[in-house]
């Protein structure tokens, strides 16, 4: 049994939507404009640390933006079931699972043969989209448990959730890349930073420069990027991952035209804990913090009832 369902308001869907995509790029605009902050610090000291900036961002961009795929780190194993088809569920115990990924599949213009469904044999609450680019396989990943403790409505909600990941919610992974771009752009560069400070202090003893001024330039770029890289640029990715949870929750409940079914699966699924405060990301936890609490996720989807 669920409460009343006073449906979904597509206006208030609308307007959640783009005010989650406005705070995903608005994460994008400050690491880049930490990047940029860091680029016109570097690029007018002397030394090589110009070449160091330009050699990371160059780099670091390039693998990310060329191998998206490592942002989708769940990968099919050996030990997972696959299912194809209705016989295959019914052997596997499935059918329930089949039949809800395939309404929702159907929903989202799949045909049948170009989706999958996937069984992972362990107890974790945990449930995953499998993008075909990435993983060879359209598809939405289970396990045991969510198979065993949920019911139709609420299976059909969380596959509906994973598939707005696939079709929605995707495009907004060139955000991570940018970060994670930065972020590792950050660590090289905080790494190199040392070494153009050595060569610049060598350079000075020959008296050669005002290395002293440009010696604390690259002090503040080490520290800055040391502090990005290290600690504040994984809260930003975390922050973007938690905002795709909000999102694949709403499109999800609003393509099913429901939202009740999708709150009880998330209270039997998300162990409870404080909602997302500053005061908890400073503690940064990655499995933690990069899915929102059940309260915020809760106030959220109910923020779309008419």
């Amino acid at each position: 049994m669920y409460l009343e369902e006073k449906g979904i308001s597509r206006t208030k869907l609308r307007m959640i939507r783009l005010e989650s995509r406005v705070r995903v790029w608005g994460a994008v605009f400050l690491a880049l404009l930490f990047w940029v902050f860091i680029g016109v610090i570097v690029f007018n000291v002397d030394g090589p640390g110009y070449m160091m900036f330009t050699f990371a961002t160059v780099l670091h961009f390039f693998l990310r933006f060329t191998h998206m795929e490592s942002v989708n780190t769940e990968r099919i194993t050996a030990e997972d079931t696959l299912i194809g088809s209705e016989a295959e569920a019914e052997a596997a115990g499935a059918s329930v699972f089949w039949r809800a990924l395939h309404t929702v599949s159907r929903r989202e213009g799949f045909l049948d043969e170009n989706i999958v469904a996937i069984v992972r044999h362990d107890s974790d609450k945990q449930a995953w989209a499998l993008k075909g680019e990435y993983h060879g396989v359209y598809g939405v990943m289970v396990t045991d448990w969510i198979l065993e403790a949920l019911d139709e409505k609420e299976l059909e909600a969380v596959v509906s959730h994973e598939m707005a990941h696939i079709t929605d919610v995707g495009s907004d992974l060139n955000a991570l890349c940018v970060i994670d771009a930065i972020i590792n752009a950050s660590k090289s560069l905080s790494g190199a930073i040392p070494l153009a400070s050595i060569i610049l202090v060598g350079v000075w003893m020959l008296g050669y420069g005002d290395q002293p001024g440009d010696l604390m330039l690259l002090t503040l770029v080490n520290v800055c990027t040391f502090i990005f890289g290290f600690g504040w640029g994984h809260r930003l990715i975390a922050f973007i991952w938690r905002e795709h949870e909000y999102m694949a929750d709403a499109i999800g409940c609003g393509k099913m035209g429901l939202v009740w079914p999708m709150i009880n699966a998330l209270t039997k699924i998300v162990e409870p804990r404080p909602a997302n405060t500053i005061a908890n990301v400073i503690h940064y936890e990655p499995k933690k913090h990069t899915h929102p609490c059940l309260e915020d996720r809760m106030n959220h989807l109910l923020r779309i009832r008419k």
